[in-house]
């Protein structure tokens, strides 16, 4: 049942689970850069560990937005180059995320900041033009690098995981 509700959460979210080695992930982002597939993951260990946040009764949260992108900016300078984050990557969004554990009614909160690289490449027909945008103008459809980072209420970004090549993207079937 417990594997069933991460599986759901992590479709809802856009988070990803990986088969076995990740029995002990309570939420896990998937980023890619540069051709390579990285995880974020917050264990149930970590969450415990994590400080909570009533949102009916505390106005803000422990930690601020302003302070969560500073943190994962950081951990970003270790994943690209720093003189790239200024010319090719930009900031996209920083958002508050809930997780249901360890319980239902107390679950914990934590920021996914994401960043914006430059463009991986762009989607193409079988006869290979570039695919315009949806309103049909003439930009193309770009598939960007992304780094969607995870930062929990103590400040701590969780540092990104290069996934190895042969690793399962699929959410456990049992």
């Amino acid at each position: 049942m417990r594997k069933k509700a991460i599986a759901l959460f992590a479709c809802v979210t856009g988070a990803a689970l990986a088969a076995p080695s990740l029995d002990n992930a309570a939420v896990a982002l998937v980023s890619r850069c540069k051709g390579k597939t990285y995880l974020s993951i917050i264990t149930r260990d970590q969450l415990k560990n994590m400080p909570g946040w009533d949102h009916e009764r505390e106005e803000n949260p422990p930690l601020s937005p302003m302070k969560a992108k500073a943190s994962a900016q950081k951990i970003l300078e270790t994943l690209v180059a720093p003189k790239d984050i200024k010319t090719k990557w930009r900031f996209s969004s920083t958002t508050l995320a809930f997780v249901p554990e360890p319980e239902p009614e107390t679950g914990r909160w934590y920021y996914i900041v994401n960043w914006s690289g430059p463009v991986a490449h762009y989607l193409r027909r079988e006869d290979g033009k570039r695919v315009k945008n949806m309103t049909g103008g003439h930009r193309f459809k770009e598939i960007h690098d992304e780094f969607r980072l995870i930062v929990l209420m103590d400040g701590t970004c969780v540092k990104p995981e290069e996934e190895a090549p042969n690793q399962s993207m699929e959410p456990d079937k049992q």
